[in-house]
């Protein structure tokens, strides 16, 4: 082992600082469009759409980053670059700048966590939201071509062919 010798490459940490804020602001956009969604805001939610479109983009240069990275490492850990890792990168290291490189790995870490939670919160959120939509269509629309419907004196009759509004243009 060359652990003296390892040293952290050029722009690594600054590349795990770009990887945390864009986790933190991900997070943060996934509480926006919660919020637009329970506030059924349209404005917002255009403007996350907008956004996430944007996101699109700089994820894949965050991804061409991360292997021209991980080419980078595997050369200096003498490995291939599929096996590098945070963990692999701080064996190697000693010091400082092992518990830097610590540091932003258990952050990271976290940050996963945290969004792998929102993440499934948010699907959560539209998929009921989505239950209930087809719910209220099913009621006003009818299902299976069965709809109750009241007369003008309050009763009660089943039409089997039409739903409570007439959807033909």
């Amino acid at each position: 082992m060359v652990a003296s010798q390892t040293q952290i490459p050029d722009g690594l940490i600054d590349y795990l600082d770009n990887q945390i804020v864009d986790i933190k602001q991900t997070l943060h956009r996934l509480d926006r469009l919660r919020a637009a969604v329970v506030r059924r805001d349209e404005g917002s939610l255009e403007q996350l759409m907008e956004e996430v479109r944007h996101e699109t983009r700089q994820k894949k240069q965050m991804d061409l980053e991360m292997q021209r990275w991980q080419m980078k490492l595997a050369s200096v850990l003498g490995c291939p670059p599929r096996q590098v890792n945070m963990t692999r990168l701080c064996e190697q290291l000693t010091g400082q700048e092992r518990r830097i490189i610590q540091e932003k790995q258990a952050t990271l870490q976290q940050l996963t966590r945290e969004l792998a939670n929102e993440r499934q919160g948010t699907e959560l959120l539209l998929r009921e939201c989505a239950r209930f939509t087809r719910l209220l269509l099913s009621s006003m629309v009818g299902a299976g071509n069965q709809t109750r419907t009241y007369t003008a004196r309050g009763r009660e009759q089943w039409n089997v062919h039409c739903g409570q509004m007439n959807i033909k243009m």
